[in-house]
């Protein structure tokens, strides 16, 4: 409530607040992400079932904790489309 991320039908809204039935009630929540290393992702081997990357220390493999985006899984097939992943 302080930080003033609760809004009831549009504005500002505090612990005396009293609702009503019908009033919407929103909790704005925002996610920010720890960056990761900006070097580029390497493919050293393509097979048809098989990929072998230069992964940079750092960059998490999949979704996890406060990783959402900045994630192998979410960056390869931005960087390398031709991949059809």
């Amino acid at each position: 409530v302080a930080a003033g991320r609760l809004t009831l039908n549009g504005g500002p809204c505090g612990a005396e607040t009293v609702f009503r039935h019908g009033d919407r009630l929103v909790h704005e929540v925002v996610r920010t992400e720890p960056s990761v290393p900006a070097a580029p992702i390497g493919l050293l081997l393509e097979a048809d079932d098989l990929l072998v990357l230069h992964k940079p220390a750092g960059v998490p493999v999949h979704h996890a904790g406060r990783y959402r985006r900045n994630t192998l899984v979410e960056i390869l097939p931005h960087e390398r489309p031709d991949l059809n992943l």
